[in-house]
């Protein structure tokens, strides 16, 4: 499937509070989220696992989105 958007997320992790950075990618659908306001209103973000490489912890709080060019997302 094709990626027709794609994000940073600036995330902060919950347990040793390091800073982060995951690209997403949105692959093509019906409801796929274009833009920021699209991806904060979709399910997306619940559903995008996170894992800190530092201290294995799972919860990441989101600080902030920036889109990409859907080009940078590899």
């Amino acid at each position: 499937m094709r990626i027709v958007a794609s994000f940073r997320l600036h995330l902060v992790c919950a347990n040793c509070l390091e800073k982060r950075e995951q690209y997403l990618g949105i692959t093509e659908g019906d409801d796929a989220p274009m833009d920021i306001d699209d991806l904060m209103e979709s399910g997306v973000l619940a559903a995008t696992p996170f894992q800190c490489k530092a201290c294995e912890g799972i919860i990441g709080e989101l600080v902030g989105i920036t889109q990409m060019p859907c080009n940078a997302a590899a």
